[in-house]
C-alpha cells in the first residue's frame, strides 16, 4: 500500500508542472482578446512559468535530501495550488504573469522530490519501469495541459485554473498517508551542488533535456499560432485536439521506453527518440505541415517522452548519495528548454514562420548527440 501511495503521488505531482504550463498554449487565441495583448505576450505566460519552475529547482532537492521528501512535496503542491486560484481569478495580465510565476515555484518544489521518491523506491534494474511511469504522468500532463485549455475556452477559461489548484490540494491529502524514508543527509552536512553539476552524466543529461523541451514546447507555442492565424483558422478546441497528440503517444511511448531502457540499455533507447524527434521536424519543414500535423505531432510526442524516460534514469543512478540534488539540476536544465523555448525560437518563427522553428529544432537534436555519446561513456566508466 505504501509504495501504490508512492507512485500516486509522484506521477500525480509531476503530472501537474506540464500541465499547468502547456494548458495556457490552447488558450492562446481566447486570452489575447481577454488581456488585449499580442503573441509575445501571451508566449511569455509560459516562460514566467517555466522559468522559477526550472530555476527554483536547484534549491529543492536538497532541502529533500536534508529535510525529508515529505515535508518539501507539501509546501510545493500547497503553494501551486494559491498560485492556480490567484490565475482563475484576475483580470489584468500583470496579475495573470505573477499568479504563474508563483505556480511555478510550487511545481519547481514537487517534481525533483517526486523523482527522487522513485530512487529510493526502486532498485536499478526496475527503475526504468518506474521511470517509465514517470514520462507518462508528464507526458499526459502536456496532453490534458492542451486539450482540457482549448475545451476551457468554449466554457469559461478561469475554471480550467481552478480545476487546476484543486487537484494538489487531493494530494496533500494522499501525501499524509504515506510513510516517508528518513533524509539521506544531515543538516549539518549540506549537498555539495556544484560537485554534482560538475558530474559529467548529470550535466550532459540536462543539457539534453533543456534541447529536447525547448523544441517541443516551440513547436506547442508556434504551430498553435499559426494554425489560429489565416489561412487555417482553427478554434483553440480544434488546436488543444491536435497538440494533445503528442501527449496521448507519450502514454504508450513512455512505459515501452522504460522497458527498452532497462533491457538494451540507456543510450540506445535515447538514440531511438533523438531520431523520431528529427523525422518530426522534417515533416514540419514542408510546405503542408498542417495536414501533416497529426503524424508530427505522434513523432514530437513519441521521440520526447522516450528520450525523458531514460534520462530520468540517468539521473536518479548518476549520484545515489544525493539523488534529490541530482534530480534537480537535471529538472533545472530540462525545464529551462522549456522555459525558453518560445523566446528562443520566436526569431526563427517571426522570419521564417513554421519553416523556421522546424530547421532551428533539426539543428538543436544533432547538436544533442554528442552529449548522448557522453552520457554513454561516462555511464560505461562508472560500471567498470
Amino acid at each position: 500500500m505504501n509504495r501504490f501511495n508512492l507512485l500516486a503521488i509522484v506521477y500525480i505531482s509531476a503530472f501537474m508542472g506540464p500541465f499547468g504550463g502547456s494548458m495556457v498554449v490552447a488558450m492562446f487565441p481566447e486570452l489575447k482578446g481577454v488581456f488585449n495583448v499580442d503573441i509575445a505576450v501571451m508566449a511569455l505566460t509560459v516562460t514566467v512559468f517555466m522559468v522559477p519552475y526550472s530555476v527554483s529547482q536547484i534549491f529543492f532537492g536538497p532541502l529533500s535530501d536534508i529535510y525529508g521528501r515529505k515535508l518539501v512535496m507539501a509546501a510545493g503542491l500547497a503553494i501551486y495550488a494559491a498560485g492556480a486560484f490567484l490565475a482563475a481569478s484576475c483580470d489584468i495580465i500583470a496579475v495573470f504573469m505573477a499568479s504563474r510565476v508563483i505556480q511555478g515555484v510550487g511545481g519547481a518544489m514537487a517534481l525533483p522530490v517526486a523523482m527522487a521518491m522513485l530512487g529510493d523506491e526502486f532498485p536499478p534494474q526496475q527503475l526504468g519501469k518506474a521511470m517509465g511511469g514517470l514520462s507518462v504522468a508528464i507526458t499526459l500532463g502536456l496532453a490534458l495541459g492542451p486539450l482540457t485549455g482549448g475545451i476551457m475556452t468554449g466554457i469559461d477559461w478561469r475554471l480550467a485554473f481552478i480545476v487546476t489548484g484543486l487537484l494538489p490540494l487531493a494530494v496533500i491529502l494522499l501525501l499524509h498517508t504515506w510513510k516517508a524514508k528518513p533524509p539521506t543527509a544531515k543538516p549539518k552536512e549540506p549537498i555539495k551542488i556544484l560537485e554534482v553539476l560538475t558530474m559529467p552524466a548529470v550535466l550532459a543529461t540536462g543539457l539534453v533535456g533543456f534541447i529536447v523541451f525547448l523544441v517541443r514546447i516551440g513547436t506547442y507555442t508556434f504551430t498553435a499560432d499559426a494554425l489560429g492565424e489565416f489561412p487555417y483558422l482553427m478554434s483553440g478546441e480544434q488546436i488543444g485536439y491536435l497538440l494533445s497528440l503528442a501527449g496521448f503517444t507519450g502514454l504508450v511511448a513512455g512505459p515501452l521506453a522504460g522497458v527498452f531502457s532497462d533491457r538494451f540499455g540507456r543510450f540506445p533507447a535515447a538514440l531511438l527518440g533523438m531520431t523520431l524527434l528529427f523525422a518530426a521536424f522534417l515533416l514540419l519543414a514542408m510546405p503542408e505541415w498542417s495536414v501533416l500535423m497529426p503524424i508530427i505531432m505522434v513523432l514530437l510526442g513519441g521521440g520526447s517522452t522516450t528520450v525523458f524516460t531514460t534520462l530520468g534514469a540517468v539521473s536518479v543512478e548518476a549520484a545515489p548519495w544525493a539523488r534529490g540534488t541530482a534530480t534537480s539540476l537535471y529538472g533545472f536544465l530540462r525545464f529551462m528548454g522549456y522555459a525558453l523555448g518560445p523566446v528562443v525560437l520566436l526569431p526563427a518563427y517571426q522570419q521564417l514562420n513554421v519553416l523556421g522553428v522546424a530547421l532551428a529544432s533539426e539543428t538543436a537534436v544533432i547538436a544533442a548527440l554528442p552529449l548522448l555519446y557522453t552520457i554513454r561513456k561516462t555511464l560505461a566508466y562508472q560500471k567498470n
